[in-house]
């Protein structure tokens, strides 16, 4: 009996150590870098024990390096930082004093967007020939689909909501060109559609509202200053219009649409001679199919002969 307690106190005396170890701190490092291999600065480091309901955190330095100190265990170790796809992995913590894990690449949003960009366009290309065919419903699900495997990319809810306004689904519209907004707010063309939207549906202050915003975010783009001419045109407000179009003058003193448009304004307060002077340089600049071409070769005749056609259509800008 003497010898059996004597092997059992050598046991437990053998056990005592690992036991302590277990309870000791161990100083884990890592680093974290891009596709490139560059250090990704500011990355979030969390070690979390499940079984001993323990977390720790740590965060990378301006060299992609951590440091964390945990007591010996088995972790599950999340890596994340925004604009990032985040990397998970598991590890056992299992030597003493200090441990070094393998550096975790994290792949930029960048880099994941444009691998996907090829795939992405090349369905673009089909729901564009479906949609020009008249198959719009095999276009919506195809940008629906996309929508599904590439949520975050705002040309897709882009697309999906220039399509619903064709069908018309004016409120899906909305809601598609709103989503693009909210990933990309600096989306110029998805800004003036759903102001175009907002105006077809009733609100139009929201219209007013949103036209604004672009106009004062691209402020010296021509094609938006024409855009947001067209809007109060359309509403019959010339008077506010007109400063758009001077902008986009000056900002492109080339700009053809913008000399049919101003030329269409001073015809309707019967200021003959400009108007006559804006059609003609319009018609040097427009090119043989322009939209308004037929209009202002038809129009130009009447002014020259000092007959002003006051409220006639044909002169009135088209959306």
């Amino acid at each position: 009996m003497r010898s059996w307690l004597t092997i059992a106190g050598c046991v437990l005396a053998l056990a005592w150590p690992d036991v302590a170890a277990a309870q000791q701190p161990t100083v884990v490092t890592g680093n974290v870098v891009d596709e490139n291999d560059e250090p990704v600065v500011g990355a979030s480091i969390t070690f979390h024990d499940a079984g001993n309901e323990m977390t720790y955190s740590s965060e990378s330095d301006d060299k992609g390096e951590y440091i964390i100190t945990v007591r010996r265990s088995v972790y599950t170790v999340t890596v994340e930082k925004e604009g990032f796809r985040g990397a998970q992995s598991e590890y056992r913590i299992n030597q003493r004093d200090r441990m070094e894990l393998p550096t975790v690449v994290i792949i930029s949003a960048q880099k994941i967007l444009g691998d996907a960009l090829e795939e992405i366009n090349a369905q673009f290309t089909k729901a564009a020939e479906l949609s020009a065919a008249g198959q719009l419903d095999a276009a919506e699900a195809i940008y629906r689909k996309l929508m599904e495997q590439h949520p975050e990319v705002a040309e897709v809810h882009y697309n999906l909501g220039l399509l619903l306004a064709r069908k018309p689904d004016l409120e899906g519209s909305a809601s598609a060109l709103e989503k693009a907004l909210e990933l990309r707010p600096n989306h110029a063309p998805a800004a003036l559609a759903l102001s175009g939207i907002y105006g077809e549906i009733g609100r139009g202050e929201d219209a007013a509202a949103m036209m604004e915003t672009v106009v004062t975010e691209f402020p010296d783009d021509a094609d938006i200053r024409v855009a947001a001419a067209y809007f109060h045109l359309n509403a019959n407000r010339r008077e506010e219009a007109q400063p758009h179009l001077e902008a986009a003058l000056r900002l492109d003193p080339d700009n053809a649409e913008s000399h049919y448009l101003l030329a269409t304004i001073a015809a309707g307060r019967g200021e003959i001679e400009e108007a006559v002077r804006l059609l003609e340089r319009y018609l040097e600049l427009a090119p043989p199919d322009d939209k308004h071409r037929e209009a202002a070769e038809t129009f130009l005749p009447e002014l020259r002969g000092h007959t002003s056609p006051g409220s006639d259509e044909s002169a009135e800008p088209e959306p």
